[in-house]
């Protein structure tokens, strides 16, 4: 009688089988779409617009795409730099304006034209969660805490969320880019077919009709698929073919945008003319070098402070601030996130070659944004954290990866032990999204600059931005017309026309414009 072998039970590791159970994962997630969209909703309701209400609160820049919807009502045709109205976004390329005007149009209609597009673009932050969660899957295909938690994120960080739910072209954007990186990580883990090929290239050419600085993209997706292309018996050939397959689509939908731009400015990304507009009342270094007196070195710690600030929350025209213990919960969660991911590194988990591609794709991508951000900021003070959410998603995967860090050795791949730490990030990003919709006051003092030589700036560049008020109550109308200020606005008529008290009195012809004379 022959002994039976006894079969062993094979117990599945952590990254074959995730969990399904924990939560329930429908619920989960309808929870958080609509958490986002109480919050989004609430924010479009309330936050003033150019009109009316206080203009320090006011979204940034929505102002200029609002302009950009009246010279296409107007005129029936793309705005211009030259045409007049000093709107420093008339370069922006088409596809979100074209998409919500029929929205831009129903909303004048019922007398309400901001409302219905601030809904509008509300609407499509849920397909910037939906992206999110098909590029978070692919970043942590077995880890559905971590997945969850980088929505989470998305959802609920107050200032992406404030983004999401005023006029602008960022969030479609937002959304071409998540998608994308989705597309080019898929690359990575399915085979290199000419249809996955030519979606991606569908993809990165409606990026670059939303807007240019999605460009980005096009050497992320290059990367992708010469990793891809190393499965391949002949990698160099499957490379090209497929590069060609990428490119077909894509530059058939933008080149004819930057062949406009090239033949009206001669520049194809219409950069020379952009900066011609939107330096006219914008801070730039040589303000802080010259009239602050900080280094070149003290001027980038200024610039990644702020920046650091205003990715958890600097609202309205760069000057609405929460209380300071909003702002150390920020540095509380990035601080447990680098310590976790340090841990991780010092226990020796070291991620396999599948991990090592997907995060060198996202770094990357990552990496090209940053020097966007700090080349942008050689020019012009802008140090502000919505120029990186483009890749809002791989940023909150690595947040979600280092919590992970702080479960003991044993649990740190147990799946419902990861819940743990996301749960804590998820309770406390809740906090700070009611905080951002009630505490929010414009020149809040906040958390002091952790670098002493920059602490002066602050106080000068408020000063400088007080004087330019004073200067815009006494330039707004002519000596001896009736004035009535109110709440912040000049509300006297000049011509037939309502101007504003932030209204640049250095000589910026734009109309209706609620931007401070210096911005930061």
């Amino acid at each position: 009688m022959s002994k039976k072998k006894k079969k062993r039970k094979q117990v599945p590791c952590e990254s074959a089988v995730p969990s399904r159970r924990w939560p329930t994962t429908r619920l989960a997630y309808g929870l958080l779409a609509a958490g986002y969209l109480t919050a989004a909703i609430i924010l479009a309701l309330t936050v003033p617009t150019h009109q009316d209400g206080d203009p320090r609160r006011t979204p940034p820049d929505e102002s200029a795409h609002l302009a950009y919807f009246d010279e296409l009502l107007t005129t029936h045709r793309l705005p211009l730099f030259h045409s007049g109205t000093g709107n420093y976004e008339a370069h922006q390329p088409p596809l979100f304006y074209l998409l919500s005007l029929p929205v831009c149009l129903l909303g004048r209609a019922l007398g309400h034209g901001v409302l219905a597009l601030r809904l509008f673009v509300v609407l499509q932050g849920l397909g910037c969660l939906a992206a999110a969660w098909l590029l978070a899957g692919a970043i942590f295909p077995a880890r559905p805490a971590a997945r969850f938690g980088t929505v989470a994120v998305v959802a609920f960080l107050p200032s992406h969320t404030a983004v999401l739910s005023a006029v602008s072209n960022d969030p479609l954007a937002e959304f071409w880019c998540s998608l994308a990186l989705w597309q080019s990580l898929l690359l990575l883990r399915m085979p290199l077919t000419a249809r996955r090929s030519a979606l991606l290239g569908l993809t990165l050419g409606a990026a670059a009709l939303t807007k240019t600085s999605t460009l980005f993209l096009f050497p992320v997706a290059l990367l992708a698929v010469v990793l891809a292309a190393q499965r391949a018996d002949r990698p160099l050939d499957q490379a090209l073919r497929s590069l060609a397959i990428v490119l077909a689509p894509a530059l058939a939908l933008a080149l004819p945008w930057l062949i406009r731009n090239q033949l009206l400015y001669g520049d194809p990304m219409a950069m020379k003319a952009f900066i011609a507009i939107f330096g006219r009342d914008r801070a730039t270094p040589d303000f802080f070098f010259q009239r602050v007196g900080l280094s070149g070195l003290q001027y980038y710690q200024l610039v990644l402070w702020q920046t650091f600030l205003s990715f958890w929350g600097v609202f309205g025209q760069a000057c609405v601030f929460l209380p300071s213990w909003f702002y150390w919960l920020g540095v509380f969660i990035a601080a447990a996130a680098a310590v976790g991911g340090g841990s991780l590194l010092w226990r020796g988990e070291r991620p396999d070659s599948q991990a090592k591609f997907t995060w060198s794709i996202l770094v990357l991508a990552t990496a090209l944004v940053f020097a966007f951000f700090l080349r942008f900021n050689m020019v012009f003070y802008q140090a502000q954290a919505r120029y990186f959410f483009p890749v809002i998603v791989p940023l909150a995967a690595a947040l979600c990866a280092g919590l992970r860090g702080w479960l003991p050795h044993e649990l740190a791949s147990d799946a419902r032990a990861q819940w743990a730490p996301i749960t804590v990030l998820v309770l406390l990003l809740l906090i700070m999204a009611l905080a951002a919709i009630i505490f929010q006051q414009p020149n809040r003092p906040i958390l002091d600059y952790p670098f002493l030589p920059v602490r002066a700036a602050s106080s000068h560049v408020m000063a400088h931005k007080a004087s330019c008020q004073r200067r815009a109550q006494l330039s707004l109308a002519p000596v001896g017309e009736n004035q009535h200020l109110r709440n912040g606005t000049n509300t006297a008529k000049h011509a037939g026309e309502q101007y504003n008290l932030f209204h640049n009195p250095c000589g910026s012809p734009f109309r209706g414009d609620c931007r401070w004379s210096l911005r930061l």
